[in-house]
Protein backbone atom coordinates (compact mmCIF):
# COMPACT_ATOMS: atom_id res chain seq x y z
CA UNK A 1 0.00 0.00 0.00
CA UNK A 2 1.28 3.27 -0.99
CA UNK A 3 3.07 5.58 2.38
CA UNK A 4 2.50 9.32 1.81
CA UNK A 5 2.91 12.53 3.57
CA UNK A 6 1.71 13.53 6.59
CA UNK A 7 -0.41 16.18 5.10
CA UNK A 8 -1.48 14.50 2.30
CA UNK A 9 -2.01 11.56 4.42
CA UNK A 10 -4.39 13.39 6.37
CA UNK A 11 -6.58 14.72 4.34
CA UNK A 12 -6.92 11.00 2.52
CA UNK A 13 -7.57 9.17 5.98
CA UNK A 14 -10.20 12.33 6.39
CA UNK A 15 -12.07 12.12 3.18
CA UNK A 16 -11.86 8.10 2.97
CA UNK A 17 -13.91 8.18 6.86
CA UNK A 18 -16.37 10.12 5.39
CA UNK A 19 -16.19 8.34 2.03
CA UNK A 20 -17.17 4.92 3.50
CA UNK A 21 -21.00 6.28 3.09
CA UNK A 22 -19.75 5.72 -1.03
CA UNK A 23 -18.30 2.71 -0.26
CA UNK A 24 -21.99 1.64 0.92
CA UNK A 25 -23.82 2.79 -1.97
CA UNK A 26 -20.94 1.32 -4.22
CA UNK A 27 -21.84 -2.12 -3.24
CA UNK A 28 -25.71 -1.18 -3.25
CA UNK A 29 -25.20 -0.04 -6.74
CA UNK A 30 -23.81 -3.14 -8.43
CA UNK A 31 -26.25 -4.97 -6.14
CA UNK A 32 -28.84 -3.38 -9.02
CA UNK A 33 -27.30 -1.42 -11.64
CA UNK A 34 -30.31 -1.22 -13.38
CA UNK A 35 -32.07 0.81 -10.66
CA UNK A 36 -29.65 3.73 -10.88
CA UNK A 37 -28.61 3.23 -14.65
CA UNK A 38 -25.05 2.73 -15.93
CA UNK A 39 -22.87 6.14 -15.54
CA UNK A 40 -24.95 6.40 -11.86
CA UNK A 41 -23.44 2.79 -11.32
CA UNK A 42 -19.98 3.52 -12.45
CA UNK A 43 -19.78 6.65 -10.58
CA UNK A 44 -20.46 4.72 -7.67
CA UNK A 45 -17.93 1.86 -8.41
CA UNK A 46 -15.17 4.45 -8.38
CA UNK A 47 -15.87 6.64 -5.37
CA UNK A 48 -16.28 3.40 -3.35
CA UNK A 49 -13.21 2.05 -4.04
CA UNK A 50 -11.68 5.41 -3.80
CA UNK A 51 -13.03 6.30 -0.66
CA UNK A 52 -11.70 2.72 0.68
CA UNK A 53 -8.14 3.13 -1.00
CA UNK A 54 -7.70 6.89 0.80
CA UNK A 55 -8.73 5.49 4.26
CA UNK A 56 -6.15 2.74 3.35
CA UNK A 57 -3.61 4.89 2.10
CA UNK A 58 -4.14 6.92 5.12
CA UNK A 59 -3.98 4.70 7.86
CA UNK A 60 -0.96 2.78 6.50
CA UNK A 61 1.15 6.05 6.16
CA UNK A 62 -0.15 7.19 9.79
CA UNK A 63 1.25 3.53 10.89
CA UNK A 64 4.55 4.34 9.02
CA UNK A 65 4.71 7.77 10.41
CA UNK A 66 5.04 6.79 13.90
CA UNK A 67 6.84 3.46 13.30
CA UNK A 68 4.67 1.50 15.07
CA UNK A 69 4.89 -2.44 15.60
CA UNK A 70 2.28 -3.10 13.44
CA UNK A 71 3.23 -1.06 10.39
CA UNK A 72 3.87 -4.12 7.77
CA UNK A 73 1.03 -5.97 9.49
CA UNK A 74 -1.33 -2.75 8.63
CA UNK A 75 -0.20 -2.56 5.10
CA UNK A 76 -1.09 -6.16 4.43
CA UNK A 77 -4.43 -5.59 6.26
CA UNK A 78 -4.54 -2.45 4.04
CA UNK A 79 -4.48 -4.58 1.14
CA UNK A 80 -6.76 -6.82 1.88
CA UNK A 81 -9.24 -5.04 2.82
CA UNK A 82 -9.01 -3.26 -0.38
CA UNK A 83 -9.22 -6.59 -2.05
CA UNK A 84 -11.79 -8.09 -0.24
CA UNK A 85 -13.68 -4.64 -1.17
CA UNK A 86 -13.15 -5.12 -4.58
CA UNK A 87 -14.15 -8.75 -4.76
CA UNK A 88 -17.45 -7.74 -2.79
CA UNK A 89 -18.28 -5.90 -5.90
CA UNK A 90 -17.60 -7.85 -8.08
CA UNK A 91 -19.33 -11.07 -6.91
CA UNK A 92 -22.94 -8.74 -6.15
CA UNK A 93 -22.94 -7.79 -9.60
CA UNK A 94 -21.91 -11.16 -11.15
CA UNK A 95 -23.92 -13.64 -8.51
CA UNK A 96 -26.33 -11.01 -6.37
CA UNK A 97 -28.17 -14.03 -4.91
CA UNK A 98 -25.33 -16.08 -4.26
CA UNK A 99 -23.81 -15.60 -0.14
CA UNK A 100 -20.88 -15.19 -1.10
CA UNK A 101 -20.98 -11.74 -1.61
CA UNK A 102 -22.81 -10.81 1.48
CA UNK A 103 -20.04 -12.74 2.87
CA UNK A 104 -17.44 -10.68 1.81
CA UNK A 105 -19.07 -7.75 2.56
CA UNK A 106 -19.02 -8.50 6.34
CA UNK A 107 -15.18 -9.96 5.64
CA UNK A 108 -14.70 -5.90 4.61
CA UNK A 109 -16.42 -4.41 7.32
CA UNK A 110 -14.73 -6.65 10.10
CA UNK A 111 -10.86 -5.91 8.04
CA UNK A 112 -11.94 -2.29 8.08
CA UNK A 113 -12.82 -2.07 12.06
CA UNK A 114 -10.17 -4.35 12.52
CA UNK A 115 -7.60 -2.46 10.67
CA UNK A 116 -8.28 1.07 11.84
CA UNK A 117 -8.53 -0.34 15.95
CA UNK A 118 -4.81 -1.57 15.89
CA UNK A 119 -3.45 1.58 14.06
CA UNK A 120 -5.62 4.02 16.21
CA UNK A 121 -4.57 1.76 19.65
CA UNK A 122 -0.41 2.06 18.78
CA UNK A 123 -1.30 5.31 17.22
CA UNK A 124 -2.47 7.03 20.17
CA UNK A 125 0.26 6.28 22.31
CA UNK A 126 2.35 8.97 20.52
CA UNK A 127 -0.60 11.18 18.99
CA UNK A 128 -1.97 13.29 20.92
CA UNK A 129 -5.37 13.64 18.73
CA UNK A 130 -5.34 10.14 17.98
CA UNK A 131 -4.78 9.46 21.74
CA UNK A 132 -8.37 11.34 22.74
CA UNK A 133 -9.73 9.00 19.25
CA UNK A 134 -9.10 5.76 20.77
CA UNK A 135 -9.74 6.42 24.23
CA UNK A 136 -13.10 7.54 23.52
CA UNK A 137 -13.35 4.73 21.36
CA UNK A 138 -12.58 2.34 23.46
CA UNK A 139 -15.25 4.05 26.42
CA UNK A 140 -17.88 3.20 23.59
CA UNK A 141 -16.93 -0.32 23.06
CA UNK A 142 -17.19 -1.08 26.70
CA UNK A 143 -20.00 0.02 26.44
CA UNK A 144 -21.55 -2.50 23.40
CA UNK A 145 -19.55 -5.29 25.20
CA UNK A 146 -20.93 -4.74 29.02
CA UNK A 147 -23.57 -2.03 28.78
CA UNK A 148 -24.35 -1.59 32.57
CA UNK A 149 -20.08 -0.63 32.63
CA UNK A 150 -19.33 3.05 34.60
CA UNK A 151 -21.87 3.39 36.55
CA UNK A 152 -21.84 5.33 39.75
CA UNK A 153 -21.58 2.92 42.41
CA UNK A 154 -23.19 5.48 45.01
CA UNK A 155 -26.79 4.68 43.33
CA UNK A 156 -28.40 1.87 43.92
CA UNK A 157 -31.08 0.97 41.24
CA UNK A 158 -33.91 -1.98 41.57
CA UNK A 159 -34.54 -3.70 38.23
CA UNK A 160 -36.52 -6.64 36.98
CA UNK A 161 -34.49 -8.94 34.91
CA UNK A 162 -36.65 -7.77 31.67
CA UNK A 163 -35.81 -4.25 32.69
CA UNK A 164 -32.63 -5.02 32.88
CA UNK A 165 -31.78 -6.55 29.72
CA UNK A 166 -34.00 -3.97 27.99
CA UNK A 167 -32.23 -0.86 29.48
CA UNK A 168 -28.51 -2.92 28.93
CA UNK A 169 -29.58 -3.27 24.78
CA UNK A 170 -30.67 0.34 24.60
CA UNK A 171 -27.70 1.23 25.82
CA UNK A 172 -25.76 -0.89 23.66
CA UNK A 173 -27.92 0.42 20.70
CA UNK A 174 -27.23 4.16 21.75
CA UNK A 175 -23.50 3.29 21.92
CA UNK A 176 -23.63 1.66 18.08
CA UNK A 177 -25.25 5.18 17.38
CA UNK A 178 -22.42 6.90 18.98
CA UNK A 179 -19.34 4.96 17.30
CA UNK A 180 -21.33 5.65 14.20
CA UNK A 181 -22.06 9.52 14.70
CA UNK A 182 -18.11 9.35 15.80
CA UNK A 183 -16.88 7.41 12.41
CA UNK A 184 -17.88 10.55 10.35
CA UNK A 185 -17.40 13.41 13.00
CA UNK A 186 -14.86 13.01 15.17
CA UNK A 187 -12.27 10.47 13.48
CA UNK A 188 -12.15 13.20 10.03
CA UNK A 189 -11.58 16.20 12.14
CA UNK A 190 -8.91 14.50 13.91
CA UNK A 191 -7.08 13.31 10.39
CA UNK A 192 -7.51 16.64 9.62
CA UNK A 193 -5.93 18.38 12.57
CA UNK A 194 -2.88 15.39 12.80
CA UNK A 195 -2.06 16.14 8.69
CA UNK A 196 -1.60 20.10 9.06
CA UNK A 197 -0.08 19.76 13.13
CA UNK A 198 1.55 16.20 13.49
CA UNK A 199 0.18 16.18 17.11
Amino acid sequence: MLVVGRKLAGILGGLGNIGVIMAIVGLGAVLDPSEGGVVFTLIAVILGIGSVLALMIGLTSLAHHYNIPIKEKTTKLAWATLITYILAMLFLWLKPHSSIGAFLVLAFIGLLIWTKKDVYIYTGQASSIFGIVARVYARVSRKVVDPHSGGSGNVVVVMTPTEYVGSGIMMQLFALLLALVLWFTLEPIAWILWGFTGK
